[in-house]
């Protein structure tokens, strides 16, 4: 049952994964099957983490950091790369780093590359989307950007030599998105435009109608004020209400760029500095709900030689 749900997750990511890894995690309470549950409930706090249910992941991940054994390698290699990626969303990169390094032991440890690539990924994708998400709140960092970078190009590196397709449509957005930073247009439209046909994503954080914002975003910005609008206006029928904190923020902020930028784009986005404000406060939230995930957690680590 575990293994299905991982089907549905890894390759479909599909609502079903969630319910699956519940049912697998609950047979092996019921068989007192120690290292199961461990494995499962890491599992668990994954699938729940990617989809934004952090109150519900980081308890789940008390269950592995208060039953699980130093050599319990996968569960523990999964619990580092949560720890990674919600440390790094509120900015605590002495606490990433610390996961990083040893969830890529415990990977190394069980001989796990698809592993070793998500830590690799998961480094360069959430280093990003904070920067991003300090950027749209006004914090501007630009002498971290050469860092991501080499974040990035690493993460490409390493899926390059492994060959490992699983990561591959996610380094390119973003890669395209950390050129759309690095004030390269041009690149960042043609790595857009060639993730249309590519994925699947996530419902929260990437769709076709977001992709038309962003590449509306870029044209705008090479002063391209007629594709820019014919995209922006197929970008309207954009679903906000799925989208996640953070995705939802930038959607906010480059709508709000835009109408600033010329009255055309104004036509369906009166209200962008509303939405905007709107946005700010969702993504606080967000954070702050982490950081008191990652207050509960932290201290637990080194039970488990973290």
């Amino acid at each position: 049952m575990l293994a299905e749900s991982l089907i549905h997750h890894c390759s479909e990511l599909s609502p079903e994964a969630l319910d699956r890894v519940v049912r697998a995690q609950f047979l092996s309470k019921l068989m007192r099957h120690r290292f199961l549950e461990v494995l499962t409930s890491a599992w668990r706090a994954e699938i729940e983490f990617e989809d934004s249910k952090f109150l519900e992941s980081f308890a789940s991940l008390e269950i592995v950091l208060n039953s699980a054994d130093v050599a319990d390698n996968a569960a523990l290699t999964r619990a580092c790369i949560i720890v990674c990626k919600a440390a790094f969303l509120v900015g605590e990169k002495a606490l990433a780093q610390r996961c990083f390094i040893a969830g890529r032991a415990h990977a190394l440890s069980s001989g796990d590359q698809a592993s070793i690539e998500a830590i690799q990924y998961n480094r360069a994708a959430f280093r990003l989307g904070r920067f991003r998400s300090e950027k749209y709140l006004g914090v501007e960092k630009s002498n971290e950007l050469k860092e991501i970078r080499t974040e990035v190009n690493s993460a490409k590196s390493l899926q390059y030599l492994t060959r490992i397709e699983a990561f591959s449509a996610y380094i390119d957005l973003i890669e395209a998105r950390l050129l759309t930073l690095e004030g390269r247009y041009a690149e960042a439209i043609a790595k857009f435009e060639n993730l249309r046909c590519v994925g699947p994503f996530p419902v929260g954080s990437h769709s076709q109608h977001i992709l038309d914002l962003e590449i509306s975003y870029c044209l705008c910005q090479m002063n391209e004020f007629s594709e820019s609008l014919k995209l922006f206006e197929a970008s309207v029928a954009l679903n906000t209400s799925t989208l996640d904190a953070d995705d939802l923020l930038a959607v906010r902020w480059m709508q709000r760029e835009l109408a600033k930028c010329d009255v055309r784009y104004k036509k369906e986005n009166a209200d962008s500095n509303i939405l905007y404000g709107e946005s700010v406060a969702f993504y606080k939230e967000m954070i702050s709900v982490i950081v008191t995930g990652l207050d509960k957690v932290s201290s637990k680590l080194i039970s488990v030689g973290i």
